[in-house]
């Protein structure tokens, strides 16, 4: 006899919507639960809750990572066993969790996300944690979210059952924003100073901009470690061309803060550059970008393929010829008004036309096709 009710155990993150991986998780789960699936949640130890859920705060922390995750993970086990007892499928939300996931594979289908990165444990870890991960990858069923995400997970692990589900906009952050664009060109960026978010190729990029726009403007919008030789190579350049009038690293912002920088920008630049196996897994960011009706600017050969529609929502310049391309494509969506216009208002229908909703929906697609109910 089929359950009446579909129980779904999830592997998550803090609840907290702090980072990524957390904000993805949160929308998950509550799209779930909007769809009538009954959800438990194992989190992190030092997750707060969400809503009135049921949730077991076990889990070791991703953000930052712990020392020890592994065997933290096991020891975990008895306790998440126990709390999923009479779950349908279980849902891990983070690859880092997939050893832990892994074990309930006799017992339940079991769906990992794959975010990007980290889909590259397998051999991004020394010998015996890569073939751990090897192992735990091949029990699951990835839900990739771009299909570059795919290919990079199917090439690390031919035989791994994959599918592609994109993510959707949603961030609480950036409600109630109204554009209200600077009277100056102005040039949104935000995740922080880091190799594979392109600072660096962007303040390049903007000293060319600036030489045909002097008065234009530049946010750099997160974390900026002083400590980190990359911000070191940033600041270096931006005193290097001249763009300390330019260029600000604001760090960090509040959530109001953060808002007026959307409202006041002209154009959304964040081009993506794969370092090593760190590469940008989806365009959250563009999308979100783009749910407000700014151009966006990202890059090819990375899963932002799949949140820009280049010529339609925005540009995507190539990872190899950035020095040629990208300061082209931000002056031309800060000098052709009516192209940007027409790229903004794209993308906010774009990104209006699928949901977190939409999501949950493909996802219970895919258990119905391993428990036979949803």
């Amino acid at each position: 006899m089929k359950p009446t009710k579909l129980c779904v155990g999830v592997l998550a993150p803090d609840l907290s919507g702090a980072h990524g991986w957390s904000q993805a998780a949160v929308s998950v789960i509550r799209a779930l639960v909007r769809q009538g699936v009954a959800v438990r949640v194992v989190a992190s130890r030092r997750s707060p809750d969400l809503d009135d859920l049921p949730v077991l705060k076990v889990l070791p922390d991703v953000v930052p990572p712990e020392r020890f995750t592994l065997a933290r993970l096991l020891a975990c086990y008895p306790r998440v066993r126990h709390f999923l007892q009479g779950c349908d499928v279980l849902q891990n939300m983070v690859e880092v969790y997939a050893p832990l996931a892994a074990l309930f594979a006799a017992r339940l289908p079991v769906f990992m996300m794959g975010n990007g990165t980290y889909v590259n444990l397998p051999r991004m870890r020394r010998f015996p944690v890569g073939a751990l991960y090897r192992w735990a990858f091949l029990r699951s069923t990835m839900i990739c979210i771009s299909h570059y995400t795919e290919r990079t997970a199917r090439a690390v692990l031919p035989a791994l059952k994959t599918h592609v589900v994109t993510y959707a906009v949603g961030a609480p952050t950036l409600r109630g924003v109204t554009r209200a664009p600077a009277p100056v060109p102005t040039v949104l960026t935000v995740g922080g100073v880091k190799a594979r978010k392109g600072t660096l190729e962007l303040v390049e990029a903007m000293a060319q901009v600036r030489d045909v726009l002097p008065d234009v403007r530049c946010l750099v919008v997160g974390r900026a470690d002083e400590s980190h030789a990359y911000t070191r190579r940033v600041r270096a350049a931006i005193v290097q061309h001249h763009l300390e009038d330019t260029v600000t690293l604001t760090g960090f912002v509040d959530d109001a803060t953060l808002r007026a920088y959307y409202a006041q920008a002209h154009v959304f630049v964040l081009p993506s550059v794969n370092n090593g196996y760190h590469f940008e897994g989806f365009g959250l960011v563009h999308l979100e970008a783009s749910s407000l009706g700014l151009p966006v600017i990202g890059t090819t050969g990375c899963g932002v393929e799949d949140a820009v529609v280049h010529g339609e929502t925005g540009l995507l310049v190539s990872q190899e010829r950035l020095a040629q391309e990208l300061p082209a494509a931000i002056l031309t969506l800060l000098q052709d008004s009516a192209l940007a216009r027409r790229l903004g208002e794209n993308g906010a229908r774009r990104a209006a036309a699928y949901s977190w909703d939409d999501v949950a929906r493909a996802f219970l697609a895919l258990y119905d096709a391993h428990v036979g109910s949803a």
